[in-house]
């Protein structure tokens, strides 16, 4: 095997994009398209993409969890803002930022 042989211009080079994740990429078009709830993209994830349809008992996808994850995320990074928890339910609702 050959070693990988670096330059002091390698080290300084603009770094690449980054990888956007799929998931994130999903959830910005949904935002874009004026969707708010975790929950209805959730159901647009599942119903579109074919992400896993399972739920919890309470009938929530399982899915929740790791698009709020991402959907603060994005809020973290200025993408989208946090609008808040819906009373009365559990859903957390979002807005392109």
């Amino acid at each position: 095997m050959k070693p990988v042989q670096f330059t002091m211009d390698d080290l300084f080079a603009p770094s690449p994009e980054p990888v956007r994740d799929p998931l994130e990429s999903h959830i910005m078009t949904y935002i874009n398209e004026g969707i708010s709830s975790a929950r209805e993209i959730c159901e647009k994830l599942i119903a579109r993409q074919g992400m896993d349809p399972a739920r919890y008992s309470t009938g929530k996808p399982v899915l929740f969890p790791y698009v709020c994850r991402c959907l603060d995320s994005l809020a973290s990074s200025g993408q989208v803002k946090f609008q808040g928890a819906v009373e009365g339910t559990e859903d957390r609702t979002y807005f392109k930022a």
